[in-house]
């Protein structure tokens, strides 16, 4: 399954020398119109690759997660302001870019990018598997079960930047992993993984072992010296800089504190967290769950850990960091896991080949691609707030106003319902004289729609399944309603 070695094309373009009266081989003409088919052979690889990514992304967004999981509301809510995220610098200057340039709003934005980036991810792990030497189809059969794993699916149909730390991640594997990667290359490699996405940051131990155990017989060793240094360096400035920033108060301090909770997978940590961390990542990963333990069980077998100590430290930087640090909410976990799930796969494909068992182990295929689908469906099941969207869906009409003080909520209604919302959280805070204002500007407001042929709505459900209550006293909330008589969404307690 693995393609031919380079001594084999060294044969052909050496050749033997030729019997005496006979007319001499054309080498010089051979080595040429070889060397120009692979040429055309790697254009037009690569011209399939593309159309491949092309086409996961379109699938992705055909397939929208409706839910809201990790830092959707955050990242959607900065771009409908103009803002960057600190955490995610290329793909939330895409999304600005995308919403200035085009009709599209903040959230169907992200939607689009973070399609394309689940759908680039399979452009650097084909070209890893082909510059490790294998055949073209077991590469384009592990890497399509590698992106259907569940964590991976979901990913790339957020409208979130989690695919950019797959894509991120799948980048940073090929530069380690690739045999003529220079130091530099893999230096450029790590820079872009965490511009990609922060979390990424946890890989820096990879970058360093990749630099240290390049081949001795590479000129100017010192120089290998240089990259791992420079990442430490960074690293280091980095972590003061971001302690001395986190007192400040503006958006200096905002990014840092941003920083610290992404890096820390929220800072919410403990037992049960880290327990989830390093028993569920079978689930969520799927078929790169498999692949993963088929890459442990391979380098344990031929005790290879030395020789692939970048990877190790690549998969495990970022799970012991996110797991020692945080909750399994908190964004989708183990996707940096995905590129070193296809390494596996491709040993398992090959030992199957070995052992004549090819033909079953492609039929296992098709039900781990359904494992990841239905892994997927149970993601985005979890959804908390499915039950109050299919309520809103049923009740909600154009032109309704709606009063509520979640912020998934006005989210949704924002932007997938489509219709104006006031924000009620503030409103507890407030003087009593400033809150009879605001009901009293409420009631006449409702007074207008109903005139104008609109509701107001009053969304009960948020001011029961909060922490931080809208309302001081229940007689001012059945004032309101007696006085604007607002439609109301269903109640649904959950606390």
């Amino acid at each position: 399954m693995r393609g031919p070695e380079p001594w084999i094309l060294g044969r052909v373009t050496a050749g033997h020398p030729h019997p005496e009266g006979a007319e001499p081989f054309p080498r010089e003409a051979a080595a040429a119109l070889v060397g120009e088919e692979l040429v055309r052979r790697a254009r037009r690889e690569l011209a399939q690759a593309w159309l491949l990514a092309a086409g996961i992304a379109l699938l992705a967004l055909a397939f929208p997660t409706t839910g809201l999981y990790g830092q959707v509301l955050e990242l959607v809510a900065r771009t409908e302001q103009g803002l960057l995220s600190s955490t995610s610098l290329v793909a939330s200057a895409l999304a600005l870019g995308l919403q200035a340039s085009t009709p599209l709003g903040p959230e169907p934005a992200w939607f689009v990018l973070s399609a394309l980036a689940f759908g680039a991810s399979a452009v650097p792990l084909l070209a890893l598997a082909r510059e490790r030497g294998w055949e073209r189809a077991p590469a384009l059969f592990a890497v399509l079960l590698a992106l259907a794993s569940p964590v991976a699916l979901v990913a790339g149909t957020l409208p979130d930047a989690a695919s950019f730390q797959l894509l991120g991640a799948a980048l940073l594997v090929r530069g380690l992993a690739a045999e003529r990667s220079s130091g530099a290359a893999q230096a450029r490699a790590w820079v872009l993984a965490v511009l990609l996405h922060a979390s990424l940051v946890w890989t820096w131990p990879a970058l360093v072992a990749a630099q240290l155990l390049r081949t001795p017989a590479e000129p100017q060793p010192l120089r290998r010296l240089l990259a791992p240094l420079c990442a430490l360096t960074l690293l280091a400035g980095f972590v003061l800089a971001l302690h001395a920033l986190l007192p400040l108060a503006g958006e200096l301090g905002a990014a840092a504190r941003s920083w610290k909770r992404d890096l820390l997978a929220g800072g919410d940590g403990g037992p049960g967290p880290l327990l989830a961390w390093w028993t569920l990542w079978p689930l969520g990963l799927g078929a790169s769950g498999l692949g993963l333990a088929a890459f442990a069980v391979q380098l344990a077998r031929e005790r290879a850990w030395r020789r692939e100590l970048a990877l190790v430290l690549f998969a495990l930087g970022p799970w012991c960091g996110l797991s020692l640090g945080g909750a399994l909410d908190w964004e989708l976990p183990w996707l940096w896991l995905v590129p070193c799930g296809v390494l596996g796969l491709l040993e398992l494909l090959q030992l199957a080949e070995e052992r004549a068992h090819g033909a079953r182990a492609r039929l296992a295929a098709l039900p781990l691609a359904l494992l990841g689908l239905l892994g997927a469906l149970w993601i985005r099941g979890l959804d908390a707030q499915a039950d109050w969207t299919a309520q809103a869906s049923a009740r909600l009409e154009p032109g309704d106003v709606v009063l509520s003080a979640s912020a998934p909520h006005r989210h949704l209604l924002r932007h997938r319902f489509r219709v104006e919302t006031v924000d009620l959280r503030p409103i507890a805070a407030r003087p009593p004289a400033e809150r009879q204002r605001f009901w009293s500007a409420q009631v006449a407001r409702a007074a207008e729609l109903r005139g104008a042929g609109r509701r107001l709505v009053l969304d009960e459900d948020s001011l029961h399944t909060f922490g931080t209550p809208a309302w001081p006293a229940e007689p001012e909330l059945a004032a309101f309603r007696a006085a604007a008589q607002p439609v109301r969404l269903p109640e649904l307690r959950t606390d």
